[in-house]
């Protein structure tokens, strides 16, 4: 009986030690796996603003990070309201009126009607607004155009779009970029 007893014991210590391995092995690969294509753009956005000085009259106490049109991020955008640019908190705003965009200091444009966007484009040109789009239709209109090739997210800059809007992107942000043009 003894040893039937400690038999049990051993099999059920293995067991318990498979499990507990099972579920560190199971949180460490929950934890290791691949960020969405929105985790990713989300993350540049974040980038794209620390690379990118603004007038000097833009110095409100909050960045204000605008997303006009379909919100595609979910939840992976709000990472960036905890974190900051130069000292001022990151304030997500998802924005339904041309109105709104007088405050952004950077604005994602996604699937919008092509009057939307043609509205959208004047309300915000020569303000010192970044704008970051993913729509290929567009890319002759923002600053910073977002395509995925080959699973990997690319991104071209217009710096004469740039110039006009007053902002000064950094040579770092103008290396990594796929093209850059003037």
């Amino acid at each position: 009986m003894a040893a039937h007893s400690l038999f049990s014991a051993r099999f059920f210590h293995r067991c318990s030690g498979l499990f507990a391995g099972y579920l560190f092995i199971s949180a460490i690969s929950a934890q290791t796996r691949e960020p969405t294509e929105f985790e990713l753009k989300a993350a540049l956005l974040y980038n794209f603003a620390l690379f990118t000085e603004w007038p000097t009259r833009r110095s409100e106490s909050v960045f204000n990070l605008c997303l006009y049109g379909q919100d595609p991020f979910g939840v992976a955008i709000q990472v960036l309201a905890q974190k900051s640019i130069r000292d001022r908190p990151i304030r997500v705003q998802h924005l339904n009126q041309l109105t709104d965009i007088d405050t952004c200091h950077l604005l994602y444009i996604h699937s919008l009607e092509s009057s939307q966007f043609n509205q959208l484009i004047v309300r915000v040109q020569g303000k010192p607004v970044l704008t970051v789009t993913d729509i290929p239709m567009y890319h002759n209109y923002s600053i910073i155009n977002l395509e995925v090739e080959q699973k990997k997210i690319r991104f071209d800059i217009d710096v004469s779009a740039a110039n006009r809007a007053g902002l000064s992107l950094s040579s770092k942000l103008l290396r990594l970029a796929r093209q850059v043009h003037q």
